[in-house]
């Protein structure tokens, strides 16, 4: 299995701005509806209220890349941007990590 981890800087004060944007496009149900995405979250970081962490897990790299590839993602570039410190674009990726070892197998 392959965990990606997306860091998202938010601009101040948009964080709950940026979930409720998710929530609207239900970006997190498409990746699993389209792209083979197993389970997906959103996670705000203790004590950086200005950051998030979106999280999935896939079970090969092909499934990561074909949503990254995917249109219904790239079409939601635009958006996420009006929350974003950080310039997000239609291939920008997160940190892609392959598991070793898990329970139960």
């Amino acid at each position: 299995m392959y965990r990606s981890m997306l860091y998202l800087n938010v601009k101040e004060g948009k964080a709950e701005a940026l979930i409720d944007w998710y929530k609207q496009v239900d970006s997190l149900g498409q990746a699993v509806a389209l792209a083979g995405c197993v389970s997906t979250e959103i996670y705000p970081l203790p004590d950086e209220p200005n950051r998030l962490l979106v999280t999935a897990l896939w079970r090969d790299e092909g499934d990561y890349q074909g949503w990254v590839d995917h249109p219904f993602r790239k079409k939601l570039t635009g958006g996420i941007n009006e929350f974003l410190d950080d310039t997000f674009n239609e291939g920008s990726k997160g940190l892609l990590l392959t598991s070793i070892l898990s329970a139960p197998n």
